[in-house]
């Protein structure tokens, strides 16, 4: 058994190295003194880090993707929430078909879900915007918000 075990450790390392040896070598590129990489890097320096971090541009995009985040998150979890409670502690009639339903966001391939979305919001005529990007990541989320609800709930005493 002990060959075996050791054979076991090889081929993990292998594939971790083959996995996070590409990403180290890129962090240390990021600290190369000149514009062009080269091997080896010539000269250490912050500067790449210091302009990403003043970039405008890039904290307009992060904190658009944290208010987006955060609005899918409370619509998955206002919907989601009292869906996993109905699963959970209610018997009503189509109660298996809801729990299906509720997984359906899961199952259909995402490019679907946003194209229905979008033509859902062209309907209506909204103008698309972070608004209209949150609700269709909220929508998204709220199978995950039910499924992980519904897990959780299941371990509470009735």
């Amino acid at each position: 058994m002990q060959p075996r075990a050791g054979w076991l450790g090889v081929h993990a390392s292998a594939v971790f190295a083959f996995l996070y040896l590409p990403i180290l070598v890129f962090i240390v590129y990021s600290f190369n003194g000149e514009s062009v990489a080269g091997f080896p890097p010539h000269g250490w320096t912050t500067k790449w880090y210091r302009l990403l971090l003043n970039d405008d541009a890039l904290w307009s995009s992060v904190w658009n993707s944290a208010g987006v985040a955060l609005a899918a998150v409370a619509i998955s979890l206002l919907f989601g929430l009292p869906g996993a409670l109905a699963l959970d502690r209610a018997n009503f009639p189509g109660k298996t078909a809801f729990r299906r339903l509720a997984l359906l966001p899961l199952i259909v391939p995402g490019i679907i879900t946003g194209l229905s979305l979008l033509t859902l919001f062209a309907t209506l005529r909204m103008h698309l915007s972070l608004f209209t990007v949150a609700i269709g990541h909220g929508t998204a989320l709220i199978s995950v918000a039910v499924t992980e609800l519904s897990a959780g709930l299941q371990k509470f005493d009735r």
